[in-house]
């Protein structure tokens, strides 16, 4: 029974390792693509990043107003507002959230 819970352990530690590894490659990958201009791409790379934390259990800010960012700068308006809203709710840049909102 100890075995089997050292493994279940030792297994979940992993793919938490890995899912962060998976989360950083994401985060790098979008931000590049916003760098070029590929929003839609960006906002899709950062919903997926966001995913795997959520599964984690961790909650990265910054991770939804990049994403609400590049929505906003691909014109995808309502993806922009539903993450704009999310920073808000976590209280992460609340005034820059606001102001971007005014604008959508």
């Amino acid at each position: 029974m100890k075995r089997i819970f050292t493994l279940a352990l030792a297994l979940g530690v992993s793919a938490t390792l890995f899912a962060q590894e998976d989360v950083a490659t994401l985060r790098k990958t979008a931000t590049e693509q916003t760098k070029t201009g590929e929003y839609a791409a960006a906002v899709t790379n950062f919903t997926k990043a966001i995913s795997l934390q959520e599964a984690a259990g961790v909650t990265d800010t910054s991770l939804y107003f990049n994403t609400a960012v590049s929505a906003y700068k691909g014109k995808d308006y309502q993806t922009g507002a539903k993450y704009f809203d999310k920073c808000i709710e976590l209280g992460y840049q609340k005034e820059k959230c606001y102001k971007n909102l005014i604008f959508l």
